[in-house]
C-alpha cells in the first residue's frame, strides 16, 4: 500500500473516528 507520513496517518484515523460518531450505522 502507499505509505502514510504519521501526521497524514493521524488526520485520517481522527476523520474515520469522526464519521464513526457522527454517523453510527447509516455513514458506513
Amino acid at each position: 500500500g502507499v505509505k502514510l507520513s504519521p501526521i497524514e496517518e493521524d488526520i485520517i484515523t481522527e476523520m474515520q473516528g469522526f464519521k464513526k460518531k457522527e454517523q453510527p450505522f447509516w455513514g458506513r
